[in-house]
């Protein structure tokens, strides 16, 4: 029996797929695209004795902090920023939040087991989470390269077309990790739908498809590049962007577009 993804969205969920397992496997790699060395918590050895293999998986304690910004770099205050991180016990995935201050500024600890992302084989601390009005949802995950992480997010506001026109859509790491079934680095636009119809997207470079480039709607229930579907009249329909495997990790600005047949 095949699982549609919204079914498998709603399962991950629930718990009932074990905690974060697709995500781990399946989704995105920390915005920058780089693959860090784990840190390694080791106290001094004794005389004579050898070095013990290192653990990336060890228990350990964070202290993440940085600055979050808009897209013209100018700070965004009082905002809640919520991390996500294996606390080890019997529901391992734990949330802390706390908020920027005047300057956009934030500091959090937490203590956490890293885990492996099996896309890039990077020793993950958290997933760090921002949710607040006018700005695009920003979730990533954090590579625990040390006690101390400098994490600082750039936000953006909402990408809208009408149903019928082009926007430009950058695919690009700080837009933080893909928010859809894909490869990073991804992006997301909405679509003012003004009735029930149907809706047919492309991600183009000039007058063709981009190649690589994907385009999901519905969860990931509807995907390919072009895309067409049945929608509902909706005031902003999700459509999220993003790459396959085998271009991954390439940066560019598309253009989505957009053409609409009413019922």
């Amino acid at each position: 029996m095949t699982l549609s993804r919204r079914v498998l969205s709603v399962l991950i969920a629930l718990g009932m797929l074990g905690s974060g397992a697709c995500d781990r496997a399946d989704t995105v790699v920390p915005g920058s695209g780089t693959v860090s060395t784990p840190f390694v918590p080791t106290g001094p050895s004794p005389a004579g004795s050898q070095e013990p293999a290192p653990d990336p998986l060890a228990f350990s304690s964070f202290e993440v902090s940085g600055i979050v910004t808009d897209e013209s770099g100018r700070p965004v205050p009082a905002i809640g920023i919520l991390m996500t991180y294996d606390s080890g016990g019997r529901f391992p995935d734990q949330p802390r939040s706390t908020q920027t201050d005047a300057s956009g500024a934030y500091t959090i600890q937490f203590m956490s087991r890293p885990y492996i992302n099996m896309v890039t084989g990077a020793a993950m601390a958290a997933r760090a989470e921002i949710i607040t009005p006018g700005f695009e949802w920003y979730q990533r995950y954090l590579p625990a390269t040390g006690p101390r992480l400098t994490e600082n997010f750039r936000l953006r506001r909402p990408i809208v077309v009408a149903a019928g026109d082009s926007v430009a859509v950058d695919l690009s790491p700080e837009n933080g990790g893909c928010l859809g079934w894909m490869y990073p680095p991804c992006g997301r636009a909405r679509v003012i739908i003004p009735a029930d119809g149907t809706l047919t997207l492309a991600a183009m470079i000039g007058d063709a498809p981009a190649p690589g480039v994907v385009l999901e709607a519905f969860g990931g229930d509807a995907w390919g590049n072009p895309l067409t579907i049945a929608v509902p009249k909706a005031p902003e329909f999700f459509v999220d962007l993003g790459h396959s495997r085998d271009a991954m990790g390439t940066s560019e600005r598309i253009r989505l577009k957009t053409s609409f047949t009413a019922n």
